[in-house]
């Protein structure tokens, strides 16, 4: 039978490639939502400058990545991350929900100026996703 201190020990080491593999979706799933955010910019920018009908990809590419600041809150806190790195991953989904409103807003109120706050806010969620992305280095 193990001594106590054999099982603690043993417990430690579970717990810790447990984190380093959360750790490593983490970073795995950080990129991926960077990468997320610049495709659809890119896709906005299709919207405007090629056809409109590219408008309808930009509304449902959003649906493939929106709650991925959600399971990287969860890989933060079962990787053992830094707390800044647990509530960016929350305001990421934040600013998601943020998006949703901007334009929702917008037009209830027939107000373009809430609209114009969308690509403002896309940039914010780019800076918080490279944020994380790179704050995701391997221990």
């Amino acid at each position: 039978m193990p001594s106590p201190s054999e099982t603690q020990e043993r417990h430690a080491r579970a717990d810790s490639a447990r984190g380093h593999r959360s750790r490593v979706a983490f970073r795995i799933l950080a990129w991926l939502f960077v990468g997320c955010v610049l495709v659809q910019v890119l896709i906005a920018g299709l919207a405007i400058f090629d056809t409109p009908l590219r408008w309808s990809w930009h509304e449902n590419f959003v649906h493939f990545f929106e709650y991925l600041p959600l399971i990287l809150l969860v890989l933060a806190f079962t990787g053992r991350m830094p707390h800044r790195v647990r509530w960016l991953s929350f305001g990421a989904f934040a600013l998601i929900g943020l998006q949703y409103a901007f334009i929702g807003m917008a037009r209830d109120w027939n107000m373009p100026v809430i609209a114009a706050l969308h690509p403002v806010n896309a940039l914010l969620i780019f800076w918080v996703a490279l944020f994380l992305a790179r704050s995701a280095r391997p221990a």
